[in-house]
Parts: C-alpha cells; structure tokens; sequence
C-alpha cells in the first residue's frame, strides 16, 4: 500500500478525499484542486511501479482522443516517489453498478448507455488508443443523462493487460462492451444466459449477441461480423437521444424444488470502500478481472456510421481547465 491517506496533497494542489481501489500496487483516489476548486480523479502508483512508464504513455496517448464521453487526462507528474495521473471526476455521475443495484435498466437505455460508449470508443480506436479494461465501475451517466467512460488506456496499463494487437483490443472492447449490455438488461455482473431469460422485452439484436458471449470466436449478427466498437455502433443505433426513465421488467423466477432455495442467480453486487461522502460509493478496480475471457466483457467509440440521431452525448461542454 502506498504512503497516502485521506487529507494527503499530491504535488502541492491535489488533496485526497477518498480511497475506491487498490489494483497492483497502484491506486484510485477521488480527490480535489485545490486551485480551481472542483473534484478529480487520481490514479497514484509508485515512481518505480513496473508499469508507471506505460501508464504514462496511456495517458498522454487518451490525452489526444476528444470527446466529452471520455474524460479528460488533466495533469501527469512525479514527485517525492509517487506517480500521478490526474483526470476529470463527475461527482453527481453513478456507476452502472448503481444504476442497476435495485433493478435492471429499461432495453431502451441500456442499448442507449453502450451505444454512446460503444461510438466514443470507436472514436478512440481510430487514434489508436483502446480501453482493454471496461467493467460496470468505469461506465457511468451524468445527472443530464450523459455518459462517461473511464480509464481509457490507463485501467488496462497499470496492470499490464495486452490483447495482442489492434484488431484483439478492439475486440476485446467490442465484447466488453456487449458484456455491460448484458449487465444493464439483466442487472447482474457478471452474468451469463440470454438476457430474455431474466427480463422482459429485450429485443432479438441485443439478446442474440449477449448470448454470444458465453462462447468461443467473434461476436456477429445476422451473418454479419461485429468485431469493433463501430460495428456494435452500427447494430444499437438509433437509440434514444437522453435518459430512458423507469425499470426493466425481471421475470418472475420459477419455483425451487421442494425443500431446496433458489441461488443460482444473484443481484449485481455492489463493493463499498474507503470513500468520501460525496463520493461515488462503489469501488471502482483499476482494471476489468471480469472482462471479455471472464465474465464476458466490452468497449469503445466514436463511429461514423451511426447518424446524428444517435449521438447526442458529445456535445456536451466540460469546466475549460484554464479558468
């Protein structure tokens, strides 16, 4: 564990508010500037950390992807033996962890949550960068309805996760993707089945490729390959415009056997951590365990094809950092 705790100031301006992950020796904090007055995200390891250099090269990498869906990378800076990678934090945002603690999301929404996130994700592969990393912690909605992806580049590279090249990473993202799909129609991660068989009125595009996940090979539809987040863009879209409101409808389960309970299926979990009140209260991991390989997994953005009826998130202005 590193020499910090809550009150700590990193590089004479960045004071911790609060823990929500310690990941391969590197760690997560919510924090505050103190020079403009508004809350951020610190990723903190160790100055000789084994992966510092390429959590580095992440970040400047994600630096050069525009898109407000993807917050941005806003200070990179050693000092005093710490390494810190500094990023936008949207206190009123909430994980999709949070968003289906209770219930599942309506189709509507969660086609149109990964949608976004699919479309600014494509945005990224096209520079060159990938997430690799995508869980339910790191895709979240905004107060307004609009959607953030956290931890592109860096989640994966502070653990050294490595698909193997271009075409795998975008893959790898493009089933993360539909992973979190699944966990937004069903309300469990991780999560395995057709989402028709735990709620109602999901349609036949999106339960055909969460079924996918549970086997070998490339994700497809209809005979048609989807392998990037462009093509998963490409399926979802049109989605609606701003926040699909009410619940999903989960079926009602069968009856147990007699003298026996009924466990095989769980709730989305939700981990609670060292966090500061006005703090997101999940804990989000530096990096997916449960991705694609796992639990079935997904990410990525920005796709040309899908129309101006689907993307509505990016035009959302953020605080200018020079003010």
């Amino acid at each position: 564990m590193l020499p910090l705790q809550t009150g700590t100031l990193i590089n004479g301006r960045y004071r911790l508010l609060g823990r929500v992950a310690e990941v391969a020796d590197a760690e997560r904090w919510i924090g505050e500037d103190t020079t403009l007055r508004r809350k951020v995200d610190l990723w903190i390891t160790a100055s000789d950390h084994p992966r510092a250099a390429a959590a580095q090269d992440a970040a400047r990498r994600a630096a050069l992807v525009e898109d407000a869906r993807l917050p941005r990378v806003l200070d990179i800076g050693v000092e005093d033996g710490l390494q810190w990678l500094i990023t936008q934090h949207d206190p009123r945002a909430r994980t999709l962890l949070e968003l289906v603690e209770t219930a599942p999301l309506p189709p509507a929404e969660a086609r149109r949550l990964v949608g976004e996130a699919a479309q600014a994700l494509e945005g990224a592969r096209r520079h060159g960068v990938h997430h690799e990393a995508l869980a339910p912690e790191l895709l979240l909605r905004d107060a307004d309805g609009g959607v953030l992806v956290k931890g592109l580049g860096i989640a994966a590279a502070l653990t050294g996760a490595d698909t193997g090249g271009a075409d795998a990473a975008a893959e790898r993202d493009t089933k993360d993707l539909v992973a979190l799909l699944r966990a937004g129609l069903t309300g469990r991660w991780p999560a395995a089945g057709r989402p028709s068989e735990v709620a109602e009125a999901v349609p036949y595009e999106l339960d055909e490729l969460c079924a996918q996940l549970d086997h070998e090979g490339s994700l497809e539809l209809d005979g048609e390959p989807v392998r990037t987040p462009g093509d998963l863009v490409s399926v979802l879209a049109p989605w609606n415009s701003g926040t699909v409101s009410g619940r999903g409808v989960v079926r009602p389960a069968p009856a147990p056997p007699s003298g026996g309970s009924d466990d095989a299926t769980q709730a989305m979990p939700t981990a609670r951590g060292d966090v500061a009140p006005d703090a997101p209260t999940t804990a989000i991991p530096l990096a997916a365990g449960a991705g694609a390989a796992g639990a079935g997994a997904a990410a990525a953005a920005g796709a040309a094809g899908a129309g101006d009826a689907a993307h509505r998130g990016a035009d959302r202005d953020h605080t200018d950092d020079t003010t």
